[in-house]
């Protein structure tokens, strides 16, 4: 199986269980606030293999990079 879609799938599986968390935390916990985090992150894992991806994913993913790039 191909490693890059092996990430994909664990971060989809990262990515549910820990919005299922946030969700279910109170918002203001510690954990809410780590759970929410993981989430965010593991977004950044979700984006398909190349040969997968449909023109506008491609451009949905460039335009998250440049606004991560323009962070401060």
């Amino acid at each position: 199986m191909n490693p890059l879609l092996m990430v994909h799938i664990c971060g989809a599986i990262v990515g549910l269980l820990s919005g299922f968390m946030a969700m279910a935390l109170r918002k203001g916990s510690g954990l809410h606030g780590a759970a929410g985090s993981v989430f965010s992150v593991s977004l950044l894992s979700a984006p398909a293999p190349e040969e997968h991806r449909s023109s506008n994913q491609r451009a949905g993913i460039n335009a998250t990079a440049e606004a991560i790039a323009c962070l401060p």
